[in-house]
């Protein structure tokens, strides 16, 4: 199936105290939620932990997606000790098994730039249950066994942001609750920074 574009794309891409080298550094490649939570988690990590921002709507069959990724990595200001990947919320013209199969590939892709690999996290739930049904939680699953099948860990927003309010998109989640789920993120960082 050839790449279809949404009606808005965008890309953001924020690194954060690039003089700062000594600090824990992680970079987490994502949608909008993953835009939304970065000045969170970077308040939140107190300047220990420094969180770069790679967020976009393009689908993993982009024809841009990989020199995205390339760009993304070779500006690093030092090589990620994290890497956090999410892309669930966009492209949803694929079909769940070209879903995995393009994930896997992205975050081989990823990996080989890098020489970091990547930690797993799961989409957000939406507030539309149809949606959760027929898209995010399969996609999850398919998440799910990529990361099986790669030996990389993985991050469950899903379960954390279940029963979360949501604004009127019905995606995005309200000011109050942005610290709540980069409080979790960060958690989650630290057990895999150990």
């Amino acid at each position: 199936m050839a790449h279809v574009s949404e009606t808005y794309e965008w890309d953001d891409i924020w690194y954060e105290r690039t003089h700062d080298a000594d600090k824990k550094r992680v970079l987490y490649v994502g949608d909008s939620i993953s835009r939304g939570v970065r000045s969170s988690l970077n308040r939140l990590g107190e300047g220990e932990i420094l969180f770069d921002n790679a967020a976009g709507s393009k689908a993993l069959d982009d024809p841009y997606y990989d020199k995205l990724m390339e760009l993304v990595i070779a500006q690093e200001p030092k090589r990620p000790d994290l890497i956090l990947f999410n892309n669930g919320l966009h492209g949803f013209h694929l079909g769940t098994e070209e879903y995995e199969n393009l994930l896997e590939e992205k975050l081989k892709l990823i990996a080989s730039l890098s020489g970091v690999n990547p930690a797993v996290v799961l989409t957000t739930a939406v507030k539309d249950e149809k949606r959760n049904e027929s898209a995010v939680i399969p996609r999850n699953a398919a998440a799910t066994r990529v990361a099986r099948r790669l030996g990389l860990a993985v991050v469950d927003l899903y379960g954390f942001t279940k029963d979360m309010p949501r604004v009127g998109d019905g995606v995005h989640f309200n000011a109050e609750d942005q610290p709540k789920l980069a409080g979790f993120i960060l958690e989650k960082v630290k057990e895999l920074l150990g």
